[in-house]
This record gives structure tokens, C-alpha cells and sequence, in this order.
């Protein structure tokens, strides 16, 4: 029964386990944030193109922000910039994704919200 126990526990292990759902577990951003970068914005702000001075290639870019202050907030979805770019309409000059990338979807960015809220982790 051992090695059974132990080859079930691998896979969880490497897709984060249940509490990777939970936006506090520091795995969350790696299953289900950062996807979400790579398909809509990493276009744009990665090191060959970084609008606004923003990189979104790796969490330590994310953090450091851009030309107009910090992307997130950690704990503070309300003054997050991210948040209010995403939920502006595409017509405004503001508004993210622009360039065709793929726009989030509202429950995309709750879960984004919920990540700041929950300190925006990375492990």
C-alpha cells in the first residue's frame, strides 16, 4: 500500500494539491494566475516589448510594477491598477488587454481580485 499512497500523492503534489484553489496558498498563482498572464499579457509586457515599463513575464517583474507605480496592491484589490484596467471597456485607451490579446473573462478576474485579497503569494 505504500507505494500506491506515494504515487497518488506525486501528482497532487506537482498540480499544487486541493488547497491550490485557495487564493492564500502560495501554489495559486503558479496553477491559476499566471496562466492567465502568459495568455493575455505577456505579449505586451515581457522583455522585448514592456508597455508602460510594466513586465508580467515572471511574479518578480509583476511586483516591481511599471512607469505608473505598482500593477497590484498585495491585500488591496480596490487600489490594485491591474484590476481597474481589466474592468475598463475595451474602447478606452486604459483598458487591458489591448492589442487583440485575449480579454479576461469576469470570473478570471474575480479570481485575480481574490488573489490580491489574499495577499497575491508566490511559492
Amino acid at each position: 500500500p505504500a507505494p500506491a499512497a506515494a504515487a497518488s500523492a506525486a501528482p497532487a503534489k506537482a498540480h499544487g494539491g486541493a488547497a491550490s484553489a485557495d487564493p492564500s496558498n502560495p501554489a495559486f498563482y503558479r496553477l491559476h494566475i499566471a496562466p492567465l498572464f502568459e495568455r493575455s499579457c505577456v505579449s505586451c509586457h515581457k522583455p522585448a516589448k514592456h508597455k508602460g515599463g510594466l513586465r508580467m513575464d515572471s511574479y518578480e517583474q509583476l511586483m516591481r510594477g511599471g512607469d505608473d507605480g505598482a500593477a497590484l496592491i498585495p491585500g488591496d484589490p480596490k487600489s490594485s491598477e491591474i484590476l481597474r484596467r481589466l474592468r475598463l471597456p475595451a474602447s478606452d485607451d486604459d483598458s487591458m488587454p489591448s492589442d487583440g490579446d485575449k480579454p479576461f473573462a469576469p470570473e478570471e478576474i474575480q479570481m485575480l481580485e481574490h488573489w490580491i485579497a489574499a495577499g497575491a503569494k508566490n511559492g
